[in-house]
């Protein structure tokens, strides 16, 4: 069975109804019955797999079908003009289930799928609907079912779990629904990561979390705006990655998408923020973000300040070497030649002595970081700078 392909036909399916202009839930949150079906269908598709091997004795091929035909019939109700009335409060209360709808669709579905059984399918749909689920019929289901289906009740609480959790809104509601309430909790693991919403590092910081989860075992279950819910087999004993695992898939998915622009994002304004972006520096770029800082200011800038700002810098520079005399046009000119000329200089230091902080780096990497500068100073960057050490650089 090829889930892509049943997937991308239930899409058909509901687009074709309808389902992206019918809502299916409102109060807390809307969502379409588009967007709440096709939710139940990638929960589902993630976890037969994982329920298969957890089931004694293993779900049948029929029962997956059974399952998949489930998620998406059960709420074939919802699409009547009535019901979506009763939806949006312009009538009283309407039951989503329908049976002659449901009769009606279920057949198509298999069909369109290529299921087998469609008459068991169909009896089993109706009953996992708990409106049809009368205990004359239940008696009959007993008692003349056959052997392919008499798991009908585990099945439809399935079904149950997979239709509520994807109604609640926010992910950690979720999470307390799957481990509190669900009976699916008795055959599958969970587990989630959350992220705080930041900008566009979010996004990154999912997809890096997501990739260390999926190379440990987990499959994706649900996601959300701040965090995604996984699931195994409840027999499989796999672990949760490291902090450290994410943290390095998020350093390499950086680099990835953006290895010319990194260096940019990461070193800021001489008059501000040298490091706006903390949690994006790698000592190990030091190299490239010295020369960035380099071009972040230019040597005509100071020249073109008023007279009196360039009298006040130079007036606080002499006063710091202690030099008292008086300001003339020819030394204003001649220092703002010469501060003008050391800006991009000046910005290297400052960009080196903010990297060296002890809250960003610490000390243990300060060896090797001086040997990246110095190695910058003698031959890399375009300019030559002198010889520094981090004590030097931190009286400056």
């Amino acid at each position: 069975m090829d889930h892509s392909v049943i997937r991308n036909k239930a899409v058909e399916f509901m687009i074709q109804r309808g389902w992206k202009e019918k809502g299916a839930k409102r109060g807390k949150f809307e969502q379409s019955l588009f967007d709440h079906t096709l939710i139940e269908v990638d929960a589902f598709i993630t976890l037969l797999p994982v329920l298969r091997d957890t089931f004694t004795p293993p779900l049948t091929e029929q029962e997956e079908q059974v399952l998949l035909t489930s998620v998406i019939a059960h709420d074939v109700g919802k699409e009547l003009d009535e019901w979506q009335q009763y939806l949006h409060g312009e009538r009283g209360f309407l039951s989503d289930v329908n049976r002659n709808l449901t009769e009606e669709v279920v057949p198509q579905l298999a069909t369109m799928f290529g299921f087998t059984g469609v008459k068991e399918m169909l009896t089993a749909v109706l009953l996992h609907m708990r409106y049809e689920r009368t205990p004359a019929k239940v008696m009959d289901r007993v008692i003349f079912g056959d052997h392919t289906n008499e798991r009908w009740k585990t099945l439809a609480d399935l079904v149950d779990d997979v239709d509520n959790l994807c109604s609640i809104r926010g992910l950690l509601n979720a999470v307390e629904y799957l481990e509190k309430q669900s009976k699916i909790s008795r055959h599958i693991a969970t587990i989630y990561h959350l992220v705080q919403l930041r900008g566009v590092s979010t996004m990154l910081l999912h997809r890096a979390a997501l990739d260390a989860y999926i190379a440990k075992g987990w499959k994706p279950l649900i996601h959300y705006s701040d965090g995604t819910i996984y699931a195994a087999s409840a027999i499989s004993g796999i672990s949760e990655p490291t902090i450290d695992e994410i943290e390095a898939g998020l350093a390499d998915g950086i680099r990835s998408i953006l290895p010319e622009r990194m260096a940019n994002l990461i070193v800021g304004s001489p008059l501000e923020t040298m490091i706006p972006k903390v949690d994006l520096f790698d000592y190990r770029d030091l190299r490239v973000c010295l020369q960035v800082a380099a071009r972040r200011i230019n040597r005509a800038s100071f020249s073109k300040k008023t007279e009196t700002a360039r009298r006040k810098v130079v007036s606080d520079y002499l006063k710091l070497k202690g030099d008292k005399k008086v300001i003339s046009a020819t030394i204003l000119a001649h220092e703002t030649e010469r501060i003008g000329t050391a800006q991009p200089e000046m910005c290297i230091f400052k960009f080196f002595k903010a990297a060296f902080a002890d809250e960003l780096l610490g000390s243990e990497v300060i060896p090797e970081a001086q040997t990246v500068y110095v190695d910058f100073a003698e031959g890399g960057g375009k300019k030559k700078v002198a010889r520094v050490t981090p004590q030097s650089v931190a009286r400056a």
